[in-house]
């Protein structure tokens, strides 16, 4: 029989920028188009974060994501980025 104590490397779970994005948000959960276009913009979480931070602190990264998704949806994903959070 297997040894139960030994480390299980079978199936790491895979999660991807896309699993994440669509609740990167306060205002909801984000639809697929808008996944779609802040997976263009962003290619990582890390890229992502430093966006939606800029866009607190600045025109151009407003505008970026604001260009992605519109007003409404970038202010929930700059609010939502704007507490503190840990991403790796």
């Amino acid at each position: 029989p297997p040894d139960p104590f030994a480390p299980n490397h079978l199936q790491q779970p895979k999660i991807t920028i896309q699993h994440l994005l669509p609740y990167c948000t306060k205002r909801g959960v984000l639809n697929e188009a808008d996944i779609t276009n802040l997976a263009e913009v962003a290619g990582s979480l890390r890229e992502l974060v430093a966006m939606a931070l800029r866009g607190e602190v600045d025109a151009l990264g407003r505008d970026v994501l604001e260009g992605a998704m519109g007003v409404e949806m970038a202010q929930g994903v700059r609010e939502f980025w704007g507490e503190e959070w840990v991403v790796d």
